[in-house]
């Protein structure tokens, strides 16, 4: 039979190498995504985050673009097997080729970049797993097509049949380990609305330290934090609409509460905003259900700005 490439052909064998790269990077960028969460990098002053859109975009792209690549390959196996002139096609062995040159070379710069940094003395096992997870799936997708290759198209044999269950069964893991630190669509929208409650409770904390430094006391009631004139009004519970639980406890002391969907030990994400300074969690952790934190106004480091300034020896 004729080797002549159809449009049909054309697309089919595009598409699927289309869908075999962006599976293969969504799968990198999910391994490199669960690597940040289990070995954070301090040196950067915060750990990964969990939730952030890298590890969202990885697994939502291996749920609707992997399949596509194990269909259309294996629809591309069945027809070489009735059709083995089609092993000949140009359009099947230019985009073979270029996939295994690109494969070679992210080999060969993944060993090379590993025995510089090696000598360098920088080798931490953060960087070893990544390098590894990229030379083990790099190798695999060359190992797969050049054996593919070489192998009698109208034969499926057990080695391919091992792939075809081996890889499917693996991206299915990572994307199980993906959830599992992310979390379900549920709690991100919980550990969302939670986020915000924190960033609430900051803002009205600064009002209430805005408020004592303009008027020399503390609000009594938190609606007397709120100002027409300039615009600013208390921020309520984002998902229940219920205002935020203020109570004045001395003449510089405070308490702000909220009621949190999670706990957040267990979704700590950025926590650390500087080496060496009190983190988020510190500042702001809390439990599941309702919790409280009582702040308290350093006159020495807030002034009040109409204050009669101390004169000197006026102690004595």
């Amino acid at each position: 039979m004729s080797s002549k490439t159809t449009p049909r052909d054309f697309f089919l064998y595009v598409a699927a190498m289309v869908t075999l790269y962006v599976s293969t990077f969504s799968v990198l960028r999910l391994v490199f995504s669960i690597i940040n969460t289990l070995y954070p990098d301090r040196i950067y002053g915060f750990s990964y985050d969990p939730s952030s859109a890298s590890i969202r975009f990885a697994i939502a792209s291996l749920i609707v673009v992997f399949p596509l690549y194990i269909y259309i390959t294996r629809r591309l196996n069945r027809d070489l097997a009735k059709n083995p002139a089609k092993n000949d096609m140009w359009v099947r062995r230019w985009l073979i080729y270029f996939t295994l040159f690109v494969a070679g070379a992210i080999i060969a710069g993944s060993l090379i970049t590993t025995l510089n940094i090696f000598l360098n003395g920088e080798i931490t096992t953060r960087f070893l797993l990544k390098v590894g997870s990229m030379l083990i799936v790099t190798s695999a997708i060359f190992s797969y097509y050049r054996y593919d290759l070489g192998r009698d198209p109208g034969v499926v044999t057990s080695k391919l049949k091992s792939f075809g269950v081996v890889v499917p069964i693996v991206v299915l893991a990572l994307v199980v380990g993906g959830f599992v630190i992310m979390g379900t669509p549920g709690e991100q929208r919980d550990l969302r609305f939670d986020q915000q409650r924190v960033q609430h409770l900051e803002n009205i904390q600064r009002q209430v330290v805005s408020y004592w430094q303009d008027k020399g006391s503390i609000p009594t009631r938190i609606k007397d934090l709120n100002d027409s004139i300039r615009g600013y009004f208390v921020t309520i519970d984002p998902e229940t609409d219920q205002p935020y639980v203020y109570e004045k406890t001395g003449e510089h002391s405070f308490r702000l509460c909220a009621v949190f969907a999670l706990e957040s030990k267990e979704k700590s994400g950025r926590d650390t905003r500087d080496i060496g300074k009190p983190t988020v969690s510190e500042l702001w952790g809390h439990d599941m259900g309702l919790t409280c934190f009582d702040r308290t106004i350093d006159p020495d480091i807030y002034p009040y700005k109409n204050a009669v300034p101390k004169l000197p020896g006026a102690d004595l």
